[in-house]
């Protein structure tokens, strides 16, 4: 890690925000105002768009260590995972030292991107051979398959080659709230009014927004500025010329709904600044091309057979 910098936990994080408000960054509630946005589905379950599931439903459950034993003849691999369904319906890594088991449902899921690649197609079918033959062990029927090798080759070239048609930040859309010509925000007062709207500081060092507490940073909103170094520290608070906040549209789950906080963000921020909301490039917000182009983003990813925030785009983008 580069000299200087360091990670913090989010109970740190906030620690350090409360040493720099004591009584509260927000001075009042506006989260009802603002609305919220459906969050992403649980990432514990297997995900059948976006990796290879091989599964198996088991007529009796079956304990951790019976699934441990198959999975010891597993070749190497990093992108591959066992996964085990309990009878009160939840998902657990049956490798992860506090999986209790029983299963009445085992997955393993093999993953067909590698970074800026897909895994090579011998590979896959490797891991595809062993997840077959492990899992026909824990029952008398054999395992289903979500989608062959070539299926999965051919999902992963579609998605880099759709990630190539986009320019940097060319799947981002955001808008700014700019303070009147001569004058700055108050940098309190901007503490005061992003923590009334929901938004938290930490990842960055910058205010996000996420519906869900589990949601990650780049599935929701982030704020920033233009003013200085672009970023917020609880230590020092500085007044600003402007607020500018912006999501991933392909890796946002339901970025229709997302957009629509932004825009009550924005606009809730502005009454309560005095600023005035624009795009983020100076001139006056036109909410409907806004729109327009959220949804022209989400249907070259859908085209490409993606689904924003799935576990594909959140690969890939």
């Amino acid at each position: 890690m580069p000299t200087g910098m360091f990670l913090s936990t989010s109970s740190q994080t906030n620690a350090r925000v409360q040493r720099a408000f004591p009584s509260g960054a927000a001075s009042e509630d506006a989260r009802a105002l603002i609305g919220t946005a459906p969050a992403p589905p649980d990432d514990r379950a297997p995900d059948r768009t976006s990796v290879i599931v091989i599964e198996i439903e088991l007529s009796t459950p079956v304990a951790v260590a019976a699934v441990l034993d198959e999975a010891a003849s597993q070749p190497e691999s990093a992108h591959t995972f066992i996964k085990g369904l309990t009878a009160d319906g939840a998902w657990q890594h049956v490798k992860d030292r506090r999986a209790t088991g029983p299963y009445t449902h085992v997955a393993v899921e093999i993953m067909f991107l590698d970074h800026d690649a897909p895994v090579p197609r011998l590979q896959v079918e490797r891991q595809i051979r062993w997840a077959r033959g492990a899992l026909g062990a824990l029952a008398d029927r054999p395992p289903t398959e979500s989608m062959t090798s070539a299926a999965a080759l051919a999902r992963a070239n579609a998605a880099f080659d759709l990630r190539a048609s986009f320019e940097d930040h060319g799947v981002d859309v955001g808008v700014m709230v700019v303070a009147p010509e001569g004058k700055r925000f108050a940098g309190r007062l901007v503490w005061d009014v992003a923590y009334s709207a929901g938004f938290r500081w930490g990842d960055g060092d910058y205010f996000h927004w996420v519906p869900s507490p589990e949601t990650d940073v780049s599935q929701g909103i982030g704020m920033g500025t233009t003013t200085g170094l672009s970023y917020f520290m609880p230590e020092w608070v500085d007044d600003l010329d402007d607020l500018e906040m912006s999501f991933n549209v392909a890796r946002t789950f339901r970025p229709d709904a997302v957009f629509e906080v932004m825009l009550r963000a924005a606009n809730y921020i502005a009454q309560r600044l005095g600023g005035t909301v624009l795009d983020r490039s100076g001139e006056p917000f036109d909410e409907a091309a806004a729109r327009a182009r959220v949804d022209a983003i989400v249907a070259s990813i859908a085209a490409a057979d993606l689904v924003p925030g799935s576990g594909l785009a959140l690969q890939v983008f």
